[in-house]
């Protein structure tokens, strides 16, 4: 079986993770093309790493990365706004 590892589990992100998150995450979201979404580019990686660390995970399999997850802190008007999809 693989071994799966999480960022927060282990050593912390290595900036070629982060870079590879950037391109997986582009890949699937298309933010360059969809101006209403955050952009999913290495500035922006870097700015919540560094500011809310807990909340960027890089997931690995055999040291690839697979996946990533974010969480993106919001107040209770955004959040219903969100899932009422006034906005994405």
């Amino acid at each position: 079986m693989d071994k799966i590892t999480f960022s927060n589990d282990i050593n912390g992100i290595a900036q070629e993770d982060i870079q590879e998150a950037v391109k997986l995450g582009e890949s699937y979201f298309h933010t360059e093309e969809d101006p209403t979404q955050l952009r999913n580019n290495k500035a922006n990686f870097l700015w919540i790493h560094e500011h809310f660390p807990k909340c960027l995970n890089i997931i690995k399999s055999r040291e690839k990365v697979i996946g990533f997850t974010l969480i993106l802190l919001c107040n209770k008007e955004y959040m219903n706004d969100f899932l009422s999809k006034k906005i994405s």
